[in-house]
């Protein structure tokens, strides 16, 4: 009879791939992304204080803006996981008041929708159309906008319709054919 090696699952597995992402970032420093895959996996693993040890290190290491406001969000999903709703209330009050720009307002409101709060993802969607540039809205009307106009504003009409929200002027236009 042979033996066979039992695969890694659950836990332990994302344990070990947690630890061999932040061996990646120490041997590739400017490589934040290692952090966030570490502190994904040990947020998987169930280690939520490791996590946001890790997504602190993120904070001190990143060299974009856009990496610390991921890190902020990312810290809010774990604190959710954690159990400790009132932690990830405060931490989302200093985002919004921090005003970010719309594409950390969808990343924001996607992890609150992905959370089942579809009131807040709607404030979160709604902020992020609040800070968008008229001429990108503008030029999303006219069928030449950014991708990214057009994904906030599908982010938007879906958790609308999620809440039972009749359609607005905005979310029929992400409906219409282009031209």
């Amino acid at each position: 009879m042979s033996r066979r090696r039992k695969a890694l699952s659950g836990p332990e597995h994302h344990r070990q791939a947690a630890r061999q992402f932040e061996a990646d970032f120490a041997a590739e420093p400017e490589e934040v992304l290692h952090l966030f895959e570490a502190a994904h996996h040990w947020r998987l693993a169930g280690e939520h204080d490791r996590a946001l040890a890790v997504l602190d290190r993120v904070r001190e290491s990143a060299l974009e803006e856009d990496d610390v406001l991921s890190a902020d969000v990312e810290t809010v999903a774990v604190l959710v996981d954690a159990g400790r709703g009132a932690e990830a209330g405060e931490r989302l009050e200093r985002l919004r008041t921090s005003r970010p720009e719309p594409a950390g307002c969808v990343e924001v409101a996607e992890l609150l929708e992905e959370v089942g709060d579809l009131p807040a993802a709607r404030r979160w969607f709604d902020q992020a159309l609040a800070a968008l540039p008229e001429e990108e809205l503008a030029a999303h009307r006219a069928g030449v906008g950014a991708w990214e106009t057009a994904y906030l504003l599908r982010g938007r009409r879906r958790v609308r319709h999620a809440l039972g929200l009749p359609p607005d002027v905005l979310d029929l236009a992400v409906d219409l054919p282009e031209g």
